[in-house]
């Protein structure tokens, strides 16, 4: 479909600028008595982790956002599969570029940009179908779920490499002199995935 994801052709090099699977999915290495090892397919998250030693250790704890993995781990179903996972990515800003917001339901994945991207987690674990534009409903559920989590910081300005925005400016990527601009507005900042191949030849 139009809009297919470009980070199956043209990858970054680093790690930080998108919200893709591959960059937001790593390891979690859990060893504790009584555990047998295993391979979890559920869906986890940092703030589990908390939640899961004190579980584990049999201590009480706070109210938190997190989940114990306790039952996961040895073996017993865990969460729903509608558990909602969100992330975010505001290094793009320091170039000029629009941040990034996901949130991933089930098996559907939405990625809020200039240009919005839908995939099917399970169908498609590459993203590299794009089906916000076959699946307007979804993504437009999606994106109402995002936006529970507060508005982006796109006037937010982090510190970023001078020089990296000066060799960008240079290439003439008008994008790198851009001031971030108000958080109603983040269509009007370049796409982080139309300008990876400028951000390569600079980094």
């Amino acid at each position: 479909t139009s809009g297919a994801a470009v980070h199956n052709h043209q990858v970054e090099r680093g790690h930080g600028t998108f919200v893709y699977e591959s960059a937001l999915r790593a390891p979690l290495i859990v060893r504790w008595p009584g555990v047998h090892p295993r391979r979890v397919p559920d869906l986890v998250q940092i703030i589990d982790i908390a939640p899961t030693v004190l579980d584990l250790e049999g201590l009480p704890g706070p109210p938190m956002e997190g989940v114990s993995l306790s039952g996961v781990l040895r073996g017993r179903r865990g969460e729903p599969r509608d558990r909602i996972a969100y992330a975010e990515s505001m290094y793009p800003l320091q170039y000029g570029w629009s941040a990034l917001r996901t949130v991933r339901e089930g098996r559907f994945k939405f990625i809020e940009a200039p240009r919005p991207e839908l995939y099917d987690l399970e169908s498609d674990p590459d993203e590299a179908r794009n089906l916000h534009d076959t699946q307007p409903a979804a993504s437009a559920r999606l994106l109402t779920l995002i936006r529970t989590f507060g508005p982006a910081e796109l006037s937010a300005s982090p510190p970023g490499d001078d020089a990296a925005r000066e060799r960008l400016a240079a290439l003439g990527y008008a994008g790198s002199r851009r001031s971030p601009g108000p958080p109603s507005a983040p269509a009007v900042l370049p796409d982080p995935k139309d300008m990876i191949g400028a951000y390569n030849e600079i980094v």
